[in-house]
């Protein structure tokens, strides 16, 4: 999530009307502090945060990569991404 989210345009406005994090010039910073409130909320409520704690290891990452570019044609997606993009995504969220 927090890889998502600190995209401005998502992260900024859940922060501030979800989170209740006190908007901001930098919308980075807000993004983050709204990131830092949903994890605490989620880690609240025993939810798994990374692909480890749902006991998902890295063993088909590359088969999964393949997958997700050719049936969410990802390579025509607004920011273009190729298996390897999708691998390196996944490895973030372990």
């Amino acid at each position: 999530m927090r890889v998502l989210y600190q995209h401005p345009s998502w992260g900024y406005r859940d922060a501030v009307n979800v989170w209740g994090v006190t908007p901001a010039e930098d919308k980075f910073a807000v993004a983050n502090a709204g990131i830092d409130a949903m994890e605490k909320f989620f880690r609240s409520i025993v939810l798994p945060m990374t692909l480890a704690e749902f006991k998902i290891d890295d063993s088909r990452f590359e088969e999964m990569a393949v997958k997700a570019v050719e049936v969410g044609h990802l390579d025509g997606a607004h920011v273009p991404l190729n298996e390897k993009d999708v691998v390196e995504i996944l490895k973030m969220c372990m």
